[in-house]
């Protein structure tokens, strides 16, 4: 993802297929009282860059993944 300190943490799995490429993650969650919020935009911009560069490449791609993203605590 071009950041080492995002990479550390093993949250991405990469698979290029032919017609596709799928990218599995799973987001950081920013836990109680966002103490990992920073690391989690960090991240958030990390995966933007992949999938943009990929794209730029001519590659369709897929992604999936545990988002740890909810806008109502209900949608916890």
């Amino acid at each position: 993802m071009g950041k080492t300190e995002v990479e550390e943490e093993g949250r991405v799995q990469l698979i290029e297929f032919k017609d596709f490429t799928i990218i599995n993650g799973y987001w950081p969650n920013s836990q109680p009282e966002r103490k990992r919020i920073d690391y989690k935009v960090k991240y958030c911009q990390s995966m933007r860059r992949l999938c943009n560069k990929l794209v730029k490449q001519g590659k369709n791609v897929i992604v999936c993944g545990d988002f740890n993203i909810a806008h109502e605590p209900i949608d916890l």
